[in-house]
């Protein structure tokens, strides 16, 4: 399995020594996290890509399940509905309107994408703020429409193999254009999350994302994430394997690609 881990092309490891050791960030390199985060046996970077995707990971689980659900009218709609959907890999989701302006999203134990163990669980709850679509939840045609709630996110989960950390956001906004395109954006305002024992309060959304030392972007596909500190990396997920093509000098290409099949961060 070592070779699994090596490196394609030179350059050397910047560790973290940048790292302050009052906030004991050493933990990272723990084996197994009590929270559900496995850190492999390898080199910093790599395991700084596998923090970095957990980071986005615990924002961007909203906006993949409300997509996999379907439940974007339904959270602007009238009070009263539910729905539950099968995650494409495992588990289901389920959606209800329980008045006017609350919505839940319930995760039970689902599995996006087959082979990748990344799986989601508990509530997400909505507080609608503002609302500019129909009473059916839809928006006319020829009309642009805005949606804004508030997020609470006590009782979500996430995690690889077993969702024990916590996910993050505060706000969540879904605009759908006159020519009938959705955009959606879900925000997080420094909602505290442990991962490997070390606290986390991530800000911003999926698109440009902050956490203590992290510097993160991607998008709620997660196909790719892109990383500039404390590394800069371009960060592929696979169904079998997670991908990190690092530059070591920051001169816009990759030194080393590193391969870690996903049955390594398994809890």
């Amino acid at each position: 399995m070592a070779a699994a881990l090596a490196g394609c092309g030179g350059g050397i490891s910047i560790g973290f020594g940048f790292f302050d050791d009052d906030h004991h960030h050493d933990r990272f390199f723990d084996d197994f996290g009590a929270d559900g985060l496995h850190l492999p046996h390898a080199e910093d970077e790599l395991r700084a890509s596998v923090v970095a995707l957990a980071l986005f990971d615990s924002l961007a689980g909203i906006e993949r399940l409300m997509a996999a659900a379907g439940a974007h009218a339904q959270l602007a709609g009238p009070s009263g509905t539910a729905a539950e959907r099968a995650c494409a890999a495992a588990g289901s989701i389920a959606t209800r309107k329980t008045s006017p302006t609350q919505f839940v999203l319930e995760a039970r134990r689902c599995q996006l994408v087959a082979g990748d163990p990344l799986v989601y669980d508990g509530s997400w709850l909505f507080a609608i703020q503002s609302s500019g679509y129909a009473a059916d939840g839809n928006c006319p045609a020829g009309s642009a429409c805005v949606l804004g709630a508030a997020m609470d996110t006590a009782a979500a989960r996430f995690g690889y193999g077993t969702p024990a950390m916590r996910a993050t956001g505060s706000a969540w906004r879904q605009e759908t254009a006159a020519a009938g395109t959705l955009q959606v954006q879900a925000q997080a305002a420094g909602e505290a999350t442990s991962l490997d024992g070390v606290g986390f309060r991530p800000v911003g959304t999926t698109a440009s994302l902050v956490a203590d030392a992290f510097s993160l972007s991607g998008d709620s596909i997660r196909r790719t994430l892109a990383t500039t500190s404390p590394i800069r990396a371009s960060i592929r997920t696979e169904p079998d394997r997670l991908v990190s093509a690092v530059d070591d000098n920051r001169d816009g290409t990759a030194d080393r690609t590193f391969v870690l099949p996903w049955s390594w961060i398994v809890d």
